[in-house]
C-alpha cells in the first residue's frame, strides 16, 4: 500500500515523523524552510502551473493550520507566530503585486481567468483554479491583504464578483457549461461553492443563491453514475474530475453548514469506487468510451468508497467506522502508481488512519499467497451501466515452476503489480448509444 502517511506529512509539515531515518525525517529549521520553493523563493510565480497553483494553495494551508493552532492554549505548534505572520504577509504581497484586473487568459504575468477558446468565454473550466484560490486567500490572508493595498483586495473582490455574476447568468439562461450536467459541472460549481462559503457575510443574499444554484445544477450531474457505480463518460480523466470536485463540494458544504449536501448520492459514488477497480488490468484502465489508457490507481477511487462517510459533518469519526472490501483494496494497492499529496485541501487524511495491512489481509475467501493474491474468481455485471468483468486466477497451485515462471509466491507479501499476472481478465461494455462518449461497444481481454 502507498505510503500515504508519508506523502502527506512531506506536503503538510515538510517532513515526516514516522521515519526512523533519512532526509524525510528532518524537520525544516524554519517556516521559511517549509517554503522555500514557494513563497520564500522570488522567482516563485503561484499562477504558473500546476505544481505551482498546488505549492501555493499548500502555503496557505500551513497559515491556516498553523494560526488554528495558535489559538489552541498550551499548543505545541510547528511554527511560532511571528513566522506564520511573515508567511501570510508574504503570500499577500507576492499575489497583490502579480494581481492583474484585466487579465482573461493565464500567461507568464497573471492568473488566468478563462479558457477564451473552442467559443467558451466568461465562468468556464478554467475559472474554478483560481476563484479556489483567490476564494482561500481572502479567507485565509485576506486581512493581511488589507492592510498593505485595499484597493488591490477590492480588484480581486470585483474580478471574482464578476465571473459570479456570469455563473449565476449562465444558470439562468440555460447555458451549455452548466446544463448539459457532464464532467464541466462538478468543477465550475466546485468553484462557485468555495467563493460562495467564503463571501457569505459578505455579499449580502448572493452566496446564498449560489449554492441554491449548486444544489440546483448538480442534480443534472447525478445522473452520469448509474445506479450501479458506471460513470458513462469513461474510467479515467472526466470520472476522476466527477469525484475530485463532487466530494469536494459534500466536505466543503457538510464542514461549513453542519449537514450533508442534499445533492450527495453517496451511494452511487461509493458503487462508482468498486466499479473503477473492475475497470483495471495490468496497471493500467480498460480504454472504453472518452477514458483513455490511464496507467495506475488513484486516491480518487479510494476516497469514493468512502463517499457515505465524507458527506457527513463528523467524517472521520464515520470513515474509521467504515467497513471495506479487503479485496478491492488489495487489487487498488497493487496498481497504485506514483500516489502523491499535491493539494491538501482536496486529499482527505481518512486513507492516512487505516491499518490497511490488517484490512487486506482480511481478503474474504482469498488465498492471498500462490496462485490467487488477489482472491478467487471475481464475476460482475453492471446491468445500468452495461458493463462486465471477469477476472479469473490462471494457477491452481503456486509450484516451484511457477514460482521461476509468474513469479508468485507461497509466503505472505505486500501487494505487487506482478499479482495481476497471474489473472487473465475479460471486460466488456453494451450500454446506451446516447450515454456520452459511448457511440460503439467494446471489448478486451488479456
Amino acid at each position: 500500500m502507498p505510503d500515504f502517511k508519508t506523502a502527506w506529512t512531506m506536503t503538510a509539515m515538510g517532513y515526516t515523523p514516522c521515519h526512523t531515518s533519512g532526509s524525510a525525517r528532518t524537520p525544516p529549521a524554519s517556516i521559511r524552510d517549509k517554503v522555500s520553493t514557494t513563497y520564500a523563493s522570488a522567482s516563485f510565480r503561484s499562477f504558473t502551473g500546476a505544481n505551482q497553483w498546488n505549492g501555493a494553495l499548500s502555503a496557505l494551508h500551513l497559515v491556516r493550520r498553523m494560526r488554528a493552532c495558535h489559538e489552541q492554549a498550551g499548543a505545541s505548534c510547528q511554527f511560532n507566530a511571528s513566522e506564520t505572520q511573515w508567511l501570510a504577509e508574504t503570500i499577500a504581497r507576492s499575489e497583490l503585486s502579480w494581481f492583474d484586473p484585466a487579465a482573461r487568459v493565464r500567461s507568464s504575468s497573471s492568473w488566468g481567468w478563462e479558457q477564451d477558446s473552442d467559443g467558451c468565454c466568461g465562468f468556464d473550466l478554467q475559472t474554478a483554479v483560481p476563484l479556489k484560490f483567490f476564494s482561500f486567500f481572502l479567507d485565509i490572508v485576506g486581512s493581511d491583504a488589507v492592510a498593505i493595498n485595499n484597493t488591490i483586495v477590492d480588484s480581486i473582490k470585483s474580478k471574482m464578483r464578476w465571473y459570479i455574476d456570469d455563473f449565476v447568468g449562465k444558470f439562468n439562461s440555460g447555458d451549455w457549461s452548466l446544463w448539459n450536467g457532464n464532467n464541466w459541472t462538478p468543477v465550475l460549481t466546485e468553484g462557485a461553492t468555495y467563493w460562495a462559503i467564503a463571501m457569505w457575510h459578505e455579499e449580502g443574499s448572493l452566496p446564498a443563491t449560489v449554492m441554491h444554484i449548486v444544489n440546483d445544477i448538480s442534480v443534472l450531474h447525478r445522473a452520469m453514475i448509474t445506479q450501479d457505480g458506471v460513470y458513462k463518460e469513461g474510467l479515467c480523466q472526466y470520472s476522476y474530475m466527477s469525484v475530485r470536485s463532487t466530494l469536494a463540494i459534500a466536505v466543503a458544504y457538510a464542514q461549513s453548514f453542519g449537514e450533508s449536501w442534499p445533492t450527495l448520492n453517496a451511494t452511487a459514488i461509493s458503487s462508482l469506487g468498486a466499479w473503477q477497480m473492475d475497470s483495471h488490468d495490468s496497471g493500467y484502465g480498460v480504454n472504453f468510451g472518452d477514458s483513455h489508457s490511464c496507467r495506475g490507481t488513484v486516491p480518487e477511487t479510494l476516497f469514493a468508497l468512502f463517499a457515505p462517510a465524507l458527506g457527513q459533518p463528523n467524517f472521520n469519526a464515520a470513515a474509521a467506522a467504515m467497513p471495506m472490501d479487503g479485496c478491492l483494496i488489495r487489487m487498488w494497492a497493487t496498481m497504485a502508481y506514483f500516489v502523491q499529496v499535491r493539494d491538501p485541501w482536496n486529499f482527505w487524511p481518512v486513507v492516512v488512519a487505516r491499518n490497511w495491512s490488517v484490512e487486506m489481509a482480511q481478503c474474504s475467501g482469498a488465498n492471498l499467497r500462490g496462485a490467487t493474491p488477489l482472491g478467487p474468481l471475481r464475476s460482475v455485471v453492471y446491468p445500468a451501466g452495461g458493463y462486465g468483468v471477469i477476472r479469473s486466477p490462471l494457477l491452481s497451485a503456486c509450484t516451484s515452476a511457477d514460482v521461476s515462471r509468474w513469479q508468485c509466491s507461497n509466503s505472505t507479501r505486500p501487494p505487487e503489480l506482478l499479482d495481476v499476472g497471474m489473472y487473465s481478465q475479460l471486460s466488456m461494455q453494451a450500454r446506451p448509444n446516447e450515454f456520452f462518449h459511448s457511440e460503439v461497444d467494446f471489448g478486451t481481454f488479456k
